[in-house]
């Protein structure tokens, strides 16, 4: 259930929420937002893991695992496919409105 939500459905989300945001009149400002919104989140957990920046070291969602890692690397981690969702349907409403 992990992999579909990590390969597929967390993409398929961004994009749903990216598409309309890329094909209505709205500054473009407020059509990078959340692209510009899910990197920072994924810089600062990557800060947080390499120990740049003092993250809490918080177990909310690996309390039950074999091997505990932070929530921000959790975080971090779903980043990766939130911005490939993202830039799926940004790149989905530029090719709609061309043809």
């Amino acid at each position: 259930m992990e992999g579909l939500i990590f390969f597929f459905l967390l993409p398929l989300a961004a994009g749903a929420v990216q598409y309309p945001l890329t094909r209505s009149r709205l500054p473009r400002r407020a059509k990078w937002a959340p692209a510009a919104l899910v990197a920072l989140v994924g810089i600062i957990c990557l800060g947080g893991m390499t120990e740049l920046l003092p993250l809490p070291q918080t177990y909310l969602l690996s309390q039950n695992a074999w091997i505990a890692f932070p929530d921000y690397y959790h975080v971090g981690l779903l980043c990766l496919p939130a911005l490939l969702g993202l830039g799926l349907g940004a790149l989905f409403a530029v090719d709609m409105s061309e043809q």
